[in-house]
This record gives C-alpha cells, structure tokens and sequence, in this order.
C-alpha cells in the first residue's frame, strides 16, 4: 500500500507530471534520493538543492565522516548508516538515503581531458593533426 502526505497528486496525471524532472546526461558521479530528514538540515532552503556549493559540501561530509563508496567496499551500507545518525538542531524527522555511485573511471578521465584539449584548439590546428 503506497502512503503519502500527498495524495492529490496521484489522482491527477498531469499534477504528478508537473511535479517530475528529469534530464539525460552522459557522465555522472552519483545519483541521491533523499528524504527531508536528509535535506533539509544539509541543504536548509528549496534554493539551495540548486546550489553547487551545498553538493559539495554534502559530498564532502560523507567522505569526511567515512562514507567510502567504492564498489568493493560491502561495508559502506553501515557507513551511510552510521552517517544518517548525524545531530542538527531542530530536524529530528526519520532519514532516509539512496545513492547511486558512479565513481570516477580513469581511462574516462584521460578521455575526456583529451577531447576538452582538442576542442579547445583553433580548427586548423585540428586539421594540422
């Protein structure tokens, strides 16, 4: 049984479709969902979920606070566990977190260096290689 705090928008389609976003990328490092037990004491303000720094600073304190999330690392689950019991004043809501880990590949790294280095170049130094 799906429960929400919401239910209206489930009724109509096209107030869940205007609720939904979504873009096609071709590289990315994770993917979170979130709760607002999460949310809201990392990020404070709707605004912010747009603000880079905000990411950042999420990301890092994950890392800082060892959350390593490698895929041979079977004991990030109690990691992320352990992390979501961090104390914020004034949110004591019930968290939750998914994340979907990308890493970083080296040999896609190299690639794209090398592509970025490429296209900055003028086009007839392009047609000099």
């Amino acid at each position: 049984m799906l429960t929400t705090t919401m239910p209206e928008i489930f009724k109509d389609a096209t107030a869940l479709y205007q609720r939904l976003r979504f873009c096609i990328v071709n590289d990315f490092t994770a993917l979170l969902l979130m709760s607002d037990g999460v949310s809201d004491p990392k990020f404070e303000t709707d605004a912010n979920l747009n603000n880079p720094d905000k990411w950042d600073a999420l990301w890092d304190d994950l890392k800082e606070n060892g959350v390593d999330l490698t895929d041979d690392n079977e004991a990030s689950k109690d990691q992320l566990l352990d992390w979501l019991d961090f104390w914020a004043p004034g949110n004591h809501d019930d968290r939750t977190i998914a994340i979907l880990y990308e890493g970083e590949d080296s040999n896609l790294t190299k690639k794209n260096t090398v592509e970025d280095q490429t296209s900055e170049k003028e086009p007839e130094e392009q047609q000099k290689e």
